[in-house]
C-alpha cells in the first residue's frame, strides 16, 4: 500500500525530531573560548578523546582565514545521545555550543591532517 503525503510528511518530521545516538561525537573549540586548563578538564570526563592539533592557518571557501580552533572526538564504548553530553561534560567553559556525529572512523585524518 502506498502512503499518502501526509504519512511522508509525517515520516520526515519524526525523523528530523529523532535524537542520533552515536559512540563518536566531534566538536570543536577556540583558543579564546577555551580555560588554560582545558586537557585537565578533558582527563576529567574520563572518556576516551583526542585532540588536533590547533588549525590556524584553515581559510574559509572565500579566502578568509578561519578562526582558530581545535577539533576533539569523544570515543564512547556505546551509543550516546546529545542532551545527556551537552549536560553531563563540562562543555560549558569551552563555549562549546554543538557536538556533530560521526559517521565513519577516518575523521582522524581530519584531525591531524598537515596545515
Amino acid at each position: 500500500m502506498a502512503r499518502s503525503e501526509a504519512q511522508k510528511r509525517a515520516d520526515k518530521k519524526y525523523e528530523k525530531k529523532r535524537v542520533p545516538r552515536k559512540d563518536y561525537w566531534l566538536f570543536e573549540f577556540y583558543p579564546d573560548s577555551a580555560p588554560e586548563n582545558w586537557r585537565e578538564i578533558i582527563n576529567s570526563w574520563l572518556v576516551d578523546c583526542l585532540v588536533s592539533p590547533l588549525h590556524d592557518s584553515d581559510v574559509n571557501e572565500d579566502g578568509t582565514p578561519k578562526k582558530p580552533h581545535w577539533h576533539g572526538i569523544l570515543f564512547f564504548d556505546s551509543v550516546k545521545s546529545f542532551e545527556p553530553l551537552m549536560t553531563g561534560l563540562a562543555f560549558d567553559g569551552f563555549g562549546i555550543q554543538t557536538l556533530l556525529h560521526l559517521e565513519s572512523n577516518g575523521i582522524e585524518d581530519f584531525l591531524f591532517r598537515a596545515p
